[in-house]
């Protein structure tokens, strides 16, 4: 008996160490304008998004952008239970895959509706 305890937990031990996260994540406050990275390392930046109104962050110039990727995307609802339409965080990651300096551009729009930007916000990356 005792060496089957023995064995679940080293199995349980090997299993935890072995669950890493994928991405290499820079420690860095997802509110700032501003980061700096080391090729490799992911970042988060942080928006504040209400699809109730049909608006929604949009990274507007992608296609000009090479020091950076998104790697992901995760929404956090702090609203109580039972509330609708209330805003919830997005949390944007993105990735260093180029050294270099660059701008991430963004606007708080409407993708069905031209000319509906509400908001931008400018985000300066910087990969080492």
């Amino acid at each position: 008996m005792r060496k089957i305890s023995l064995l679940i937990l080293l199995g349980l031990v090997l299993i935890v160490s072995g669950c890493k996260s994928n991405y290499n994540i820079a420690q860095t406050d997802p509110e700032s304008d501003l980061f700096e990275i080391n090729k490799g390392q992911t970042f988060e930046i942080k928006f504040v998004t209400n699809a109730s109104t049909g608006y929604s962050w949009v990274w507007s110039n992608k296609k000009s952008v090479n020091v950076v990727d998104s790697v992901g995307n995760r929404f956090v609802n702090n609203a109580p239970a039972g509330v609708v339409g209330a805003s919830v965080n997005r949390y944007w990651a993105f990735q260093g895959i180029n050294k270099g300096l660059d701008t991430l551009q963004f606007e708080y729009c409407r993708l069905f509706q031209p000319n509906s930007t509400i908001k931008t916000r400018n985000v300066i990356v910087k990969v080492k």
